[in-house]
């Protein structure tokens, strides 16, 4: 009875190890063929986009910080970048104060004013003067912006004021003696991006991870990362054990 026992459990061991190492090997095989073939099916072309992927690579994907919708457009911040709907801007920062008249949008960031059209154009960067600078997000209070005359001032709370200049390249220090003739502009607040907004700027994500190297890092067990290697080792050794226990079984016969 005892042998039977331990005949039987070296058969379901035998399986076992039979049954691991075929799904190794199978997958070993698949993934050398296909990096054989990657070029023939373009397989450094496909964007791996899943989050859960990204993460685990511990790729930044674009993560709304602030949103301000203008009628049916959005302007997004995020750690990355700024978008136009969807849309990549070519600047980036902490956005402080939003605000659009007729013809221009105006971005106030930390150390300078961006001007887009209303349909998000981009125009002109613009420095700020060292009075207006910050590096933080500041409270929107403590900067007003009007317009004179078809011209847009913007005004801190200690009477100090600029004014655009003509041909949109710089600010311009002014007197405040005409302040009441000014007309204020209203800031536009962040709010809640709808979840759509988000789907949009991941579907247009450049994601720098493909299948190419996906498969690769599980060919050789980098995907998991130093262990990973270990793992395809370990699965060579099942393979020995594999091979070693079923010649034991058949010279038992």
């Amino acid at each position: 009875m005892p042998a039977l026992f331990k005949k039987h459990t070296a058969r379901q061991f035998h399986r076992l190890l039979a049954y691991t190492v075929a799904f190794l090997l199978f997958w070993l095989s698949l993934s050398g063929v296909l990096l054989n073939h990657t070029e023939d099916l373009k397989l450094n072309d496909v964007k791996i986009q899943q989050p859960w992927l990204l993460e685990w690579y511990q790729i930044n994907t674009p993560k709304i910080q602030q949103a301000f919708q203008l009628k049916a457009d959005w302007v997004i911040q995020t750690p990355q970048a700024l978008y136009w709907n969807k849309t990549p801007l070519p600047f980036q920062g902490n956005i402080r104060a939003l605000v659009s008249n007729d013809s221009f949008l105006f971005i106030l960031l930390s150390n300078k004013l961006i001007l887009l059209t209303n349909t998000g154009d981009f125009i002109e960067r613009i420095p700020l003067p060292e009075a207006l600078q910050s590096q933080n997000v500041t409270d929107p209070s403590n900067l007003d912006f009007f317009t004179q005359q078809n011209h847009v001032i913007l005004a801190a709370k200690n009477s100090q004021a600029w004014q655009i200049s003509e041909d949109f390249t710089q600010l311009i220090p002014i007197q405040t003696d005409a302040q009441a003739s000014w007309i204020k502009l209203t800031i536009i607040n962040s709010q809640a991006a709808p979840e759509d907004i988000q789907k949009q700027l991941m579907n247009s994500f450049d994601s720098p991870l493909t299948l190419e190297k996906i498969i690769l890092e599980l060919h050789n067990g980098y995907f998991f990362g130093k262990v990973g290697p270990w793992l395809v080792d370990l699965a060579s050794l099942l393979f020995i054990l594999m091979v070693l226990s079923g010649i034991r079984l058949h010279l038992k016969k």
